[in-house]
């Protein structure tokens, strides 16, 4: 056992799933939880919600998540089964309306059928502003990926070597203002045929090293490159994180529709006590953050170093581009029996843009994303260094500028002045906010062993407490203290996993 040091952290954390959090802005102005009894549902592992139920903590879910405007998105669920329809505002919405509800206890699939608003923006433009942002990313400039469009419909052909590289480009295009939909036609080009032994070693690695997977509830398969995962995962989210884990060196194809959705099975962190096969070396904790980066299509040509020390994570060497070091920190940090990671990671880029054309850049960029786009952002750049300032709606919108600045090619540095609006903030009673948090943490699939974890909150300030057995579940609690309406957040949560 090693407990904690208390934390107090402030608005702007980082979401888990890479995404950037909502620091004070916790949801659209009203209780989110005072329609329901956390105690009405049984946590025994062959338990499972009603529909009704269900309905609720999406909707819940998604009231709390800046990033959505549930007053548009319509909820139902049948047997566990949730259908989203409405109309969202952008790809990136629509998006993250389905990642945050396969997020949600209870749901067993997702039927996505959510409309974007089609902006009329013409379709040489859309292609135009596609292969501009792919060329601006730091990962993506130098794909052999072409882009068209017809009526809001983007679509990517070309070459990678790898399916990470393939999901990359589309998400960048997803970032466009105006693109509705993508066909994603890019074709794999492995680079080398590898044994199926090597690619089963290297699945199972990711599989144990993945805080939302437990290796001993899944069993994979390789013949001839082609890889079958079957057996459980708690929820959606952690389904997809199986079939991302699939993809390695190697790997021609995944298959993981055997797999179960058991939304209240036992994890490894809800266990009593901790399983020899749940607990992680030090040595196998670099490996398997080495694995991840090997995958990761923005780490994997830098040669960062990992050093780990009673699951304290270091990570040194030199990148190129500032969303480098982001992503190798937030995989350290995603990867299980991790308790904090300490970067020293330089970012050194040769200065080939002027601080005018890099202004330029980011300017485009911010152009492009459907949520900054109607903010006035001041932008100054001084040799890489990046300075932005101006006012947003919320610290979503905030955190969401910088993390489009930091993949524009160039951008060493960033200084975020970006203020929020006072009178966007949210106004609830501190009873209503706790309720809320409790609501959100109890629902939340990355969090197993929910009753050991309690909450509560004075001035807007929300204090976790009670026991956990993974670090990333503390992340994940802490992420839900602030969309539930926390202006901060003092963490006493004691992991329990070493």
């Amino acid at each position: 056992m090693r407990p904690q040091k208390m934390k107090i952290y402030l608005a702007g954390i980082v979401f888990v799933v890479a995404i950037a959090a909502p620091g004070c802005q916790g949801g659209q102005g009203e209780s989110i939880a005072t329609d329901f009894d956390n105690e009405n549902v049984s946590t025994d592992t062959d338990a499972t919600a009603s529909d009704a139920e269900i309905e609720r903590a999406v909707e819940r879910e998604l009231r709390a998540d800046p990033a959505v405007r549930p007053q548009q998105v319509d909820i139902d669920s049948r047997d566990g089964t949730v259908t989203l329809s409405g109309t969202v505002g952008s790809l990136l919405e629509r998006r993250h309306a389905v990642e945050r509800t396969g997020m949600v206890r209870g749901v067993r699939a997702i039927d996505d059928e959510l409309e974007v608003t089609d902006l009329n923006i013409p379709d040489d433009q859309l292609q135009s502003s596609v292969e501009t942002a792919l060329l601006r990313d730091p990962a993506t400039d130098l794909y052999d990926v072409d882009a068209t469009a017809q009526d809001g419909i983007v679509t990517l052909a070309g070459d990678v070597d790898s399916w990470q590289a393939k999901q990359l480009a589309e998400e960048v295009a997803a970032g466009v203002r105006g693109v509705r939909d993508i066909e994603n036609d890019i074709a794999l080009h492995l680079e080398a045929v590898r044994p199926d032994e090597e690619i089963l070693q290297d699945v199972e690695g990711r599989i144990a090293g993945d805080p939302w997977l437990d290796a001993d509830a899944l069993h994979v398969n390789v013949e001839d490159g082609h890889v079958t995962v079957d057996g459980a995962v708690a929820s959606v989210a952690a389904l997809h994180r199986a079939r991302e884990a699939a993809w390695v060196a190697g790997t021609e194809s995944v298959d993981v529709s055997a797999i179960r959705i058991e939304p209240w099975r036992s994890l490894p962190d809800q266990r009593e006590a901790p399983r020899e096969s749940d607990v992680l070396t030090d040595d196998e904790i670099a490996s398997s953050i080495l694995l991840v980066f090997d995958q990761d299509p923005r780490v994997k040509d830098f040669d960062v170093d990992v050093s780990v020390d009673d699951g304290d994570v270091t990570l040194a060497g030199e990148v190129d581009n500032l969303a480098a070091k982001a992503a190798a920190e937030q995989d350290a940090r995603n990867t299980s029996g991790v308790e904090e990671v300490h970067s020293e990671i330089t970012v050194r880029f040769p200065l080939q843009f002027s601080n005018e054309e890099l202004a330029d850049h980011v300017r485009a960029a911010f152009f492009d994303n459907p949520y900054v786009n109607s903010h006035d952002i001041e932008v100054r750049v001084v040799d890489g260094h990046l300075y932005l300032k101006g006012l947003v709606d919320s610290s979503f919108e905030r955190d969401e500028a910088e993390r489009v600045a930091r993949q524009v090619n160039g951008v060493a540095m960033i200084t975020n002045r970006i203020r929020v609006w006072k009178s966007h903030e949210r106004l609830t009673e501190d009873w209503a906010i706790e309720g809320d948090i409790g609501s959100l943490i109890f629902w939340d699939t990355r969090i197993a062993n929910t009753s050991d974890v309690h909450v509560s909150v004075d001035g807007r300030i929300a204090r976790l407490f009670g026991t956990v057995r993974t670090n990333y579940a503390v992340q994940a609690a802490i992420e839900d203290a602030y969309m539930g309406g926390a202006h901060d957040v003092i963490d006493d949560l004691v992991v329990y996993h070493r």
